[in-house]
């Protein structure tokens, strides 16, 4: 029997993620010069609900977001298909496949 994934874990993977495109150490809302809220576009975060788990992907400063696997799963479903996103993103980053089309 595999190992129960918990939220720690979650909150790990995603951490890692955020590292390799960009965002360690980042705050997902800061305020700007007139106090007002802004979104971290392109910062991954996690929600949790519907007896589930899901990560988006914040697209707006104002809040906008892309839910990266479509909605909410086990911890165990998020953290493999999380795990699978990471490693397809560091293939393209080191060269090991190419992606065609103007990608």
């Amino acid at each position: 029997m595999s190992d129960r994934i918990t939220q720690k874990h979650l909150n790990s993977i995603v951490a890692y993620l955020n590292k390799i495109t960009g965002f360690e150490n980042k705050q997902l809302w800061t305020k700007d010069e007139q106090g007002r809220n802004v979104a971290t576009v392109g910062m991954f975060y996690m929600s949790g609900g519907y007896r589930g788990t899901s990560i988006y992907r914040m697209t707006t400063d104002i809040g906008g977001v892309c839910d990266v696997f479509s909605g909410h799963m086990t911890k165990r479903d998020l953290y493999n298909r999380i795990r699978a996103y990471i490693k397809a993103l560091e293939d393209v980053k080191y060269n090991e496949i190419t992606i065609k089309g103007g990608v």
